[in-house]
């Protein structure tokens, strides 16, 4: 069986320049192609961004009290909480089988190593049994009075794709792939290899418009390298316009997308 990590961007579920928006018409698109992709024998974790409900109460609350702490977790993780029922109602009318895991519930964060301890064995045991794990980015509490921190749903992404041995991890975005110039159609770039990903890094002219607390696409192409880095055998990544059904789709199936693959 293929084994997916599939990462709905927040920007292309919500809208983020709306606070508290769900681009429903999008998600009802997706849920379809996660439908006839688990009817063809796919294995799926799916992982969903903050966008317009989680990055904002973040914002938010670091414009107010100047950093996070830990009265900031009730109002974030609320936030976070209302976007997953959302999105958790679509895949259940749809008829999946889906089962939501908090990662508050589940992560902290380390304060001495700046990562995140995840007790994932719940979340596992639903996907061996044939159930499609959901869970999201999050606000986490740190261990040993640090923190809080935001545990991003890219973190969990790479994180589960090592769990599982994952053949494939799809982040669907709202945009075709990784741009040198993202005002060039010309110039997406489809394919990198993990182990240039730095040097990649320092061509892309990487815009920032909306409010990202996670650090949008260098933040995503960073975790990849350094989740996934050092690994014989690591998960191919594609990153693909999840607005597009039939690319969305050929991602999760492992086909030719026009995107971006990361090898």
């Amino acid at each position: 069986m293929r084994k997916v990590v599939l990462k709905l961007g927040g920007s292309l579920i919500t809208d983020k320049s709306k606070p508290f928006s769900v681009r429903s018409e999008r998600v009802l698109s997706i849920v379809e192609v996660i439908r006839e992709a688990v009817s063809s024998g796919i294995e799926v974790v799916i992982v969903h961004g903050g966008g317009s409900f989680g990055h904002f109460a973040a914002k938010s609350e670091i414009d107010e009290k100047g950093r996070l702490t830990n009265e900031s977790v009730p109002r974030i993780s609320d936030a976070m909480m209302e976007l997953n029922q959302i999105v958790m109602l679509h895949f259940l009318n749809a008829g999946l089988k889906a089962v939501s895991f908090p990662p508050h519930s589940i992560c902290l964060a380390s304060c001495q190593f700046s990562t995140f301890n995840c007790n994932f064995t719940p979340l596992l045991k639903a996907f061996v049994s044939g159930l499609i794990p959901v869970t999201f980015g999050d606000i986490v509490l740190g261990d040993n009075g640090c923190g809080p921190f935001i545990i991003s749903g890219d973190d969990l992404s790479m994180m589960i794709a090592r769990e599982i041995k994952a053949d494939s991890v799809v982040f669907a975005t709202d945009v075709d792939g990784v741009y040198r110039d993202p005002k060039d159609a010309s110039s997406l770039i489809s394919s990198i290899r993990l182990e240039d990903i730095p040097g990649i890094m320092k061509e892309i002219k990487f815009p920032s418009s909306v409010p990202d607390v996670t650090e949008g696409l260098p933040g995503k192409l960073l975790k990849i390298y350094r989740y996934l880095g050092g690994i014989s055998s690591h998960p191919v990544v594609a990153i693909v316009n999840g607005s597009l059904k039939g690319e969305l789709s050929a991602a999760i199936l492992g086909r030719k997308i026009r995107g971006t693959m990361i090898y």
